[in-house]
């Protein structure tokens, strides 16, 4: 699989100035997701909400199979 940091930073390289400034900015945009969301927001909502995370919808509860 692919850096999806690496791949969004190939527009960096073109000639137009303006496309570079959009590259860097979706490489930046990537790295910024990869760290604080998913590295520190994700968990601690997910500590703070506590079953909260898990729940679901009554028809969604409805078709999900019983666990054994």
């Amino acid at each position: 699989m692919k850096d999806p940091v690496a791949t969004t930073e190939s527009p960096a390289g073109a000639i137009d100035p303006d496309g570079d400034a959009v590259g860097v900015g979706m490489a930046l945009a990537v790295a910024l997701d990869a760290t604080l969301v998913r590295v520190l927001l994700v968990p601690s909502t997910m500590r703070l909400l506590g079953d909260l995370n898990w729940w679901a919808p009554s028809f969604l509860k409805r078709r999900r199979s019983p666990s054994a």
